[in-house]
């Protein structure tokens, strides 16, 4: 049949699609195997692989009838780029919503988090060290307090800093009781600086009077004696949103208190 005329015609929605601007993935449309019984509205398990910083990232959801996770998404990053996908190696478990352009408040819900690594913990910098001496009477007074930098390199820092040495000394003629405190309220004009060149820790001994904050340890030490404490065994880890502080007190009279602590700024 040949010729010249017009036609005329309409479409029907039978299925209403996702608009363009959403950002919805169809489950059929994942480069990656596809997880039938996947519900996402349900409790799931999901985890996402990391290798090194030009390495390709994989999401993965726990598929029930494979008995294992499957990738359902793949970040292709090799021969992509000249910068590393991950400024920074050690990663902070956690979740968070962001409200673009309203003012109402996003709730966030999670059953659980965690995280894992293939490898123990390796310190692969020597430790550092930090000491400070201060004339302390009857009031609780920050000896010294340390903390991982919130910037480093001007990026932001999620490095940690472990502390595996305490040591404590009473050069007075009474009792002095040490403790060690997280987030401490200390007095006065507080003053960080850094401890070494090319180092994400800082300290501050310029601060007075201490209170408050977390408790993690107290010492009593008898006049005119030390005490090495390993901190290790505590396993106290300080991300930049951690400040630890040495305080001390004397039971009467004051006196010089000295605190010395050694610590490794890399624990992966």
């Amino acid at each position: 049949m040949s010729g010249d005329g017009d036609c005329d015609g309409s479409f029907v929605r039978t299925t209403t699609g996702v608009t363009k601007s959403s950002t919805h993935i169809a489950q059929d449309d994942w480069n990656g195997d596809s997880t039938p019984d996947f519900v996402p509205t349900m409790g799931n398990n999901y985890e996402i692989s990391y290798s090194n910083g030009f390495g390709m990232i994989f999401f993965r959801v726990e598929d029930v009838r494979k008995s294992r996770y499957v990738t359902v998404h793949t970040i292709k990053y090799p021969s992509t780029s000249t910068s590393a996908n991950l400024e920074n190696p050690s990663l902070h478990v956690g979740a968070y919503a962001t409200s673009i352009g309203a003012t109402t408040a996003i709730d966030v819900y999670a059953t659980y988090l965690s995280g894992y690594v293939t490898s123990g913990d390796e310190r692969v910098r020597n430790p550092r060290s930090f000491s400070n001496t201060k004339t302390i009477g009857t009031t609780e007074t920050n000896v010294l307090t340390i903390r991982s930098k919130r910037m480093y390199n001007g990026l932001a820092n999620q490095g940690e800093i472990a502390p595996i040495i305490l040591t404590v000394a009473n050069d007075g003629t009474k009792s002095a009781v040490f403790r060690i405190r997280g987030n401490p309220t200390i007095g006065g004009t507080t003053n960080f600086q850094d401890i070494g060149t090319n180092l994400m820790s800082e300290s501050e001994t310029a601060g007075t009077t201490a209170t408050g904050g977390l408790l993690l340890g107290q010492f009593t030490v008898a006049k005119g004696q030390s005490l090495a404490v390993n901190l290790d065994d505590i396993r106290i880890r300080m991300p930049p949103t951690l400040r630890l502080s040495i305080t001390g007190v004397m039971t009467s009279g004051s006196a010089d208190l000295t605190a010395a602590i050694t610590y490794y700024e890399d624990v992966f």
